[in-house]
């Protein structure tokens, strides 16, 4: 499991969300074509640790969730339920595979949002981006300490 499985995972797992995307939730970009309203989620960048001793298990990954609509009004409507969703959250997130396929969210925290007009997507779209950091431990990582 990755920090982006697993994050479209648990936002299709809230109801408000999921009766709004269904399963449009993509990895990178927005495929053409699509359905609206989606979500597209991209890591933008990744820290991970070292010491003397060796790599620290906590990682920070800052990503970007894009909630895409044909209206403003959809897209902000979207992009709140994903930050309600997300920001402040702690919990393990799993894929039911093994413990291995297990990350465990020290905490999300919302970064920034910006409001975008897409006029050359789908005849024009608008879309909600808003950074979290992510902050994780794959489960079954050595810690160092």
């Amino acid at each position: 499991m990755t920090v982006i499985t697993g994050l479209r995972a648990f936002l299709l797992d809230n109801a408000g969300i999921a009766a709004l995307v269904g399963p449009r939730v993509y990895p990178l970009r927005l495929p053409q074509k699509a359905t609206m309203p989606s979500i597209v989620l991209t890591r933008i960048d990744e820290i991970n640790d070292a010491h003397l001793r060796g790599p620290v298990a906590l990682n920070r990954a800052r990503i970007q969730v894009d909630a895409w609509a044909a209206t403003f009004d959809g897209a902000t409507a979207l992009g709140t339920l994903c930050q309600q969703r997300l920001d402040g959250f702690h919990g393990i997130w799993s894929d039911g595979a093994s413990p291995a396929s297990q990350i465990q969210v020290q905490g999300i925290f919302h970064d920034v949002a910006r409001d975008f007009f897409e006029e050359e997507i789908l005849g024009g779209l608008c879309r909600q981006s808003t950074d979290f950091f992510v902050h994780y431990m794959e489960i079954g990582e050595p810690i160092l300490i």
